[in-house]
């Protein structure tokens, strides 16, 4: 069985590349959401049921192979089933495909932590023959730092536009919240722009994938699956879009300049200002030539 092992920032646009090589791929896929690794168990079906349609979802071709008589449609091209999977079951079916492959995301750690080494150990127990492919997936500091502080209690939504209700104040330090998440982007940009991480990892910058069919094309042979453009499906993790436009966004081609209505706020600036030297590297040697970054001249990058 081949394994996609997917590490990404939360907002991260993740979930959509997610989608789409669910819905483009006639090999069987299935996905398990960012999955707790605990008890030793690579599938934790307790935890799964909870939530079924969040954590455990295939593409057609794997729900024809896997003898569920519940599966259900989550959007077109992905199904999930309704009952927890008997796990016996569930593992023979997986071992009678041809050329299955899992993808499972990790929210928030990086390809090096513990926590997917052990998830990998706990999968081998019952896959002799795994071969792992690690993906970090990135999405733009700008757009990632404004979806991320857009679903924060700082902002809020007033005539089409994300405003900043809280004002800087040097006596009370910025709160724990903020440091968080300005903690995990720099750990995710410090990454990418390593030179530390091992050859096999593949950095996959969502902006890139948006704009620049080339670079597409070559993560399908990183890969070995097909992704093409994003599905025009709608993942429903993440509960939708952390932006609000008055704009027709049908045409993703659009979205690298959502944060817009985030500049010249607090904390978005805050933030922006004490990473900048990463986030201009990251603009300059991770993204795609194709993505259109003439904002860069206005943000002083």
């Amino acid at each position: 069985m081949r394994v996609i092992v997917i590490s990404a920032p939360m907002r991260s646009g993740h979930h959509a590349f997610i989608s789409t090589l669910l819905i483009r791929n006639t090999c069987p896929v299935f996905f398990i959401n960012n999955p707790p690794v605990r008890a030793g168990d690579w599938l934790d079906c307790q935890y799964i049921s909870k939530r079924m349609n969040l954590r455990l979802q295939y593409n057609m071709t794997f729900m024809e192979q896997y003898p569920a008589s519940d599966s259900l449609p989550v959007s077109e091209g992905i199904y999930t089933c309704s009952m927890i999977p008997e796990r016996e079951d569930f593992i023979r079916a997986i071992m009678e495909m041809q050329d299955c492959v899992l993808v499972v995301n990790f929210e928030d750690i990086l390809p090096d932590h513990k926590r997917i080494a052990r998830y990998l150990r706990f999968l081998s127990r019952d896959f002799a023959n795994i071969k792992s492919t690690f993906l970090l997936f990135m999405r733009d500091p700008y757009n990632l730092l404004a979806s991320r502080l857009a679903r924060t209690k700082f902002y809020e939504l007033r005539e089409s536009t994300m405003v900043s209700i809280i004002k800087e104040n040097d006596n009370d330090g910025i709160p724990k919240s903020i440091e968080n998440i300005m903690d995990v982007v720099r750990d995710f940009l410090g990454f990418s722009l390593s030179n530390k991480h091992p050859n096999e990892l593949c950095i996959l910058d969502y902006a890139s994938w948006l704009y620049d069919t080339p670079y597409r094309a070559s993560y399908e042979q990183k890969i070995d699956l097909k992704l093409g453009e994003p599905t025009s499906s709608t993942s429903m993790h993440g509960k939708g879009s952390s932006f609000h436009s008055n704009v027709n966004e049908t045409d993703h081609h659009s979205l690298i300049h959502r944060f817009k209505q985030f500049e010249n706020t607090y904390p978005y600036s805050f933030i922006v200002d004490r990473l900048k030297l990463d986030i201009d590297r990251y603009y300059k040697e991770i993204c795609s030539e194709a993505v259109p970054l003439g904002f860069l001249n206005s943000t002083g990058s």
